[in-house]
């Protein structure tokens, strides 16, 4: 059985201008995840030195 049949459907997005700050949050959103991700590797070979 798929998720999608399980998950309610997101409601519909309103036209452009929502979609640049949505782009821009998805972007921050990304590189902060990245930047989280470093840290954690960064701490994690620190630990073991």
């Amino acid at each position: 059985m798929s998720f999608d049949a399980v998950r309610p459907k997101p409601p519909a997005l309103p036209p452009m201008p929502l979609g640049r700050g949505l782009r821009l949050a998805l972007i921050a959103l990304r590189v902060l995840l990245g930047l989280m991700t470093v840290m954690a590797v960064w701490a994690f070979i620190k630990g073991l030195g």
